[in-house]
């Protein structure tokens, strides 16, 4: 299971691109091996309200000139996981995470289930024109102008629903390298003693999320 060769005595060139990677950590073939578990997280939807109007000058038997006018208003709620499988580290506090519910306060301000707050005054104004200079519909001079919002920290990558206590990882690696675990493992079987190199866990990293964050624009 460690590579293309295992059972192989002889004739065969091992392929480094082969081999079952929790194999090749018991025998020294890497140095590190990660496995993560986690929680799937069920996102709730965010929404926007836009509100399209058009209008048309005209000038005698002619319309030359058409304008589009519109307000949208952008509600960028922040995700929240159905079941509140998910967290916000809050740096505030003994550098512990908050879980999201209903009465969640990061650094003095209730966040609830979104464990950060969101703008609601997100208003993106469009403007835009079609001027006909000839009005036989051959040249049309267009233009427009508009502001638009976007959230940024969407999605479940990298996301609260990836926090402790809700993302479990650990890595396990040795200090040995493959060309020292090679001496190693020939000069163990001379011996006939197994090779131990030392191995250790390391902690996942967390991910922390600005309470007062705003849309970009």
């Amino acid at each position: 299971m460690t590579s293309n060769c295992a059972g192989i005595t002889s004739g065969c060139t091992v392929n480094t691109a082969t081999g079952f990677d929790v194999a090749q950590l018991p025998a020294r073939l890497r140095r590190l091996e990660e496995r993560a578990t986690c929680s799937t997280p069920r996102p709730t939807p965010r929404s926007g309200r836009s509100t399209p109007s058009t209008c048309r000058t005209t000038s005698g038997s002619s319309s030359k000139l058409t304008l589009n006018v519109g307000l949208r208003w952008d509600v960028y709620v922040p995700w929240v996981e159905v079941d509140d499988r998910q967290s916000n580290f809050d740096e505030s506090h003994r550098a512990s995470s908050s879980v999201a519910s209903d009465d969640a306060v990061i650094d003095g301000v209730k966040v609830g289930r979104y464990l950060q707050t969101y703008s609601k005054g997100d208003l993106g104004p469009r403007f835009g024109f079609a001027y006909d200079l000839t009005g036989d519909g051959r040249t049309v001079v267009r233009g427009g102008v508009g502001v638009f919002w976007n959230f940024t920290p969407g999605g479940t990558s990298s996301s609260k629903a990836q926090n402790p206590p809700f993302l479990q990882s650990t890595a396990l690696t040795t200090r040995l390298r493959p060309t020292t675990l090679t001496r190693v493992r020939r000069a163990a079987a001379a011996s006939g003693r197994r090779p131990e190199p030392p191995l250790r866990a390391r902690a996942a990293t967390r991910s922390i999320f600005d309470v007062n964050f705003r849309d970009a624009y």
